[in-house]
Formats: C-alpha cells, structure tokens, sequence
C-alpha cells in the first residue's frame, strides 16, 4: 500500500472516530502506527512485562476474522470461511499501549489462522 493511501485512510478513520487521532504517549513521545520496534522499545516492553508478571512478552498476538460485505462474487469462495461467509485475516500484534508492531493480511485460501501464521513472516523476523 503506498504512503498516499495509507495516510487517505488514516484521515478518514480519524474523522469517523477520534479514538484513531495520533496522541502523545506518556513519555511525550507522539505514536506511530506501524513499525518495528527498536532497542529502546524492546527493553521498555520486557521491563514492564517483568513488573506484570509476564516476563520475556512483548505485546500480544491475534487473528481476527473480517467479514467482506462487497466482496465480488468471483473472489467470495477463495475468500469463505467456515461460517460460508467470505472473510478477510488480519493477523496483528500490539503492545499495551495499542502500538501495532505487525500486521500481515491473509491471502485466498487462508480460511484459518494457523495457515496465516505459516504464511507471515513475524515468527522469521523474530529468529
């Protein structure tokens, strides 16, 4: 997706609904949407991990099923899920503060989230 799209949707979604504004973190730092984390990230999120209770996490992982209201009838059984519905699988983790870290999109035929976590890289980037 090219940066001129993504920031089109972004101003969109921020003009539905204000929970989407980019805000100042507690350290003053403004949010980012999407990157990787760096060094100083990482230690924050293990040193509070630690204080939790749940040493060595870095933020949560999950997959979650969109039902597509348009999707073209060519594309709905590539895309069906078990219901018989056409969905979409965004695999995403976060950390507690919401920062997205990853996202990663299933392709056709993905119908469950094993499939999808074979197919991301997250795990690879990881190691």
């Amino acid at each position: 997706m090219g940066r001129s799209l993504f920031l089109r949707i972004v101003e969109k979604v921020v003009a539905y609904n204000n929970y989407f504004m980019q805000r100042r973190y507690n350290m003053g730092r403004l949010g980012e949407y999407l990157r990787s984390p760096n060094s100083t990230d990482v230690a924050r999120l293990l040193r509070i991990a630690i204080d939790r209770g749940f040493p060595g996490m870095l933020g949560g992982l999950d997959c979650m099923h969109w039902k597509c209201k348009n999707c073209s009838t060519a594309w709905a059984r590539q895309y069906a899920s078990r219901s018989g519905s056409p969905t979409i699988i965004l695999e995403a983790t976060a950390d507690y503060d919401l920062c997205i870290w990853h996202a990663y999109f299933g392709l056709p035929d993905m119908k469950n989230d094993i499939n999808v976590l074979e197919a991301s890289d997250f795990f690879s980037n990881l190691a």
